[in-house]
Order: structure tokens, then C-alpha cells, then sequence
């Protein structure tokens, strides 16, 4: 099973005649799930007026029964980096996980 959704996105500011600001953006949304316990997903924002990608990010999860696994990596921009989770699926042992952040809001060890 696979799922593409595509939005489209302008603004038009022109309150200060002399600094006329536009924007128009194109994001994407790329599921793809090969089996019941596992997901694939890309996600990207595109910059129409300047022709550029602005953002992406990669993600993988996968069910394990009563547990679950995820990892993001975001290549670039603004949140770049990995985070790596593996939590109890229960809501009553909600706080039993293993989190792990690499890249720009990686966590630092406090004593």
C-alpha cells in the first residue's frame, strides 16, 4: 500500500509597497507500507519561486507487538538530524523507551 499527498501553497504580502513579499510552496507527503508492521515515509517542501528544496525528512516504523520502533533523519535545515525511539506501546508504561538524538538538538549528558 502507498499514499501521495501534494499541497500547494501561495502568499501574496504587499503592506509595505517597497518590500513586496511572495511565496509559493509545494509539499509532499510519500507513505509507502510493504507490510502491516512496517511504514516508510518521505516528506519534502519544495520553494517554487526560488526552485529549491527546502526541507525533506526520512522516516521508518515498525510495529514489534507490544513495542514500537521509529527513526527520522532530516538531512538539512532547520531540525537536521536523527532521533531513534523505541517505546512500550501500553499507555500505562508510556515512559518505558529508549530515545537517542544526533545532529543539531542533540541531547548533551548533564551531571
Amino acid at each position: 500500500m502507498w499514499s501521495t499527498n501534494i499541497s500547494l501553497s501561495y502568499s501574496y504580502n504587499a503592506a509595505n509597497p517597497t518590500n513586496i513579499i511572495k511565496s509559493f510552496w509545494m509539499n509532499t507527503n510519500t507513505t509507502l507500507q510493504p507490510t502491516p508492521n512496517w511504514r516508510i515515509q518521505h516528506n519534502a517542501r519544495f520553494d517554487l519561486e526560488s526552485q529549491s528544496l527546502v526541507s525533506q525528512s526520512f522516516s521508518i516504523y515498525r510495529d514489534l507487538h507490544c513495542w514500537e520502533m521509529s527513526i527520522s533523519w532530516t538531512p538539512g535545515g532547520y531540525g537536521q538530524g536523527i532521533y531513534l525511539r523505541i517505546n512500550v506501546k501500553s499507555p500505562t508504561l508510556k515512559d518505558l523507551k529508549i530515545e537517542e538524538r544526533g545532529g543539531i538538538f542533540q541531547r548533551r549528558a548533564q551531571f
